[in-house]
């Protein structure tokens, strides 16, 4: 009678609309921010983690243009979407094309498709 689902998951919040896979996320970003900032120019030390955090913060979370879905959504999709184009069509080589305009050879064959001469 009714389609009820065996099983009903959510995923786990963290903070508001934040997943709990975002927070160590967030931990090993902050990780690699602190030691990468280590390697930069004394001067941009902090404005290397602020910088990096906020590309984090920006990729986490949810887009606007795009409901449901996160800005790293979107990466995922650009990088790894199916490049072929569809054809309505089937694909016909040069080479197939070729052997199909040499099928008719003969002046006799031609004569038949002559529209020219009605009587």
């Amino acid at each position: 009678m009714f389609d009820i689902q065996k099983e009903i998951t959510t995923p786990v919040k963290f903070w508001g609309k934040l997943l709990f896979v975002d927070g160590i996320g967030a931990l090993v970003a902050v990780t690699y921010s602190l030691d990468l900032s280590q390697r930069a120019y004394q001067p941009f030390r902090i404005p290397s983690v602020i910088f990096l955090l906020a590309m984090y913060l920006f990729w986490v979370f949810p887009s606007k243009g795009n409901k449901g879905k996160r800005h790293y959504h979107r990466l995922v999709y650009v990088l790894f979407r199916n490049r072929q184009t569809y054809l309505s069509e089937p694909y016909i080589s040069y080479e197939q094309e070729e052997m199909y305009d040499e099928s008719i050879e003969t002046e006799e064959e031609l004569e038949l498709y002559d529209v020219s001469e009605v009587p």
